[in-house]
């Protein structure tokens, strides 16, 4: 997952300026309509609408961490992290459970929740992308940044609506699982972005921008027996030194 450049003001009095408060507010936005996403996929039995909302728990927990990016240093994010992953993995056991019960009982999910959710979806996505647009470089165009802030993020919630009109057409739960399934899919990598979220780095550059970018790559230790062979590619070396010395 790729990381943009965060613009960053400061005032003159070490507050934090526009960036900080762009994030925070979209945080904000994203934890509302995930638990309220969340709600009603439980309510209506509704796949897609949990596998949109493992969608955009992702999205969230991902600010969230690159808001504390901002202000903390990585060995406190990753005490933010295990909670948000452990939420993660029970959402994803939530949809698994949803889909084996919908699939027993042959359960219908509402068409008129799921097209309504579907259309928040896409209205909560337009409003954090143009809320976070002051965080743009200044050579990007609001289109173009509003674009790529959407693509594809705004496509699971068109997909909800699909789904919607599919469930409403059969009558039967099957356009709602199999949409709901590949949502899901769509966000195996989930757990991966938000513990790179919670180790990115934060670099302030001289042209007011914070960069974030991935820590450097550490050096694997040596194991025991890795130790051994190279100690002893290094002795008869070692021995031809001291007899040419």
């Amino acid at each position: 997952m790729m990381f943009d450049p965060v613009p960053h003001w400061d005032d003159g009095e070490g507050h934090l300026g526009t960036a900080e408060d762009a994030l925070l507010t979209a945080l904000t936005v994203l934890y509302v309509f995930t638990a309220a996403e969340g709600t009603v996929g439980v309510m209506f039995g509704s796949i897609v609408v949990i596998g949109d909302t493992i969608a955009h728990f992702e999205q969230a927990a991902v600010t969230q961490l690159l808001y504390l990016a901002l202000i903390w240093q990585p060995r406190a994010r990753k005490m933010v992290a295990l909670p948000l992953l452990a939420l993660l993995l029970g959402l994803f056991d939530l949809l698994i459970v949803d889909a084996w019960r919908g699939v027993s009982v042959f359960r219908v999910p509402s068409p008129v929740a799921m097209a309504l959710i579907g259309g928040g979806a896409i209205a909560a996505d337009i409003l954090v992308a143009l809320v976070l647009s002051v965080t743009r470089p200044p050579a990007e165009t609001l289109g173009a940044w509003v674009r790529r802030k959407l693509w594809p993020k705004a496509l699971t919630g068109a997909m909800v609506v699909l789904a919607a009109l599919g469930t409403r057409a059969t009558r039967s739960p099957w356009p709602d699982l199999i949409v709901g399934l590949g949502i899901a899919a769509s966000s195996l990598g989930a757990a991966r972005a938000i513990k790179f979220a919670a180790i990115v780095r934060c670099t302030a550059l001289s042209d007011g921008y914070v960069l974030l970018s991935p820590p450097p790559a550490q050096t694997k230790r040596r194991g025991f027996l890795s130790s051994i062979r190279h100690r002893a590619r290094r002795q008869p070396a070692a021995k031809a030194k001291r007899k040419g010395g």
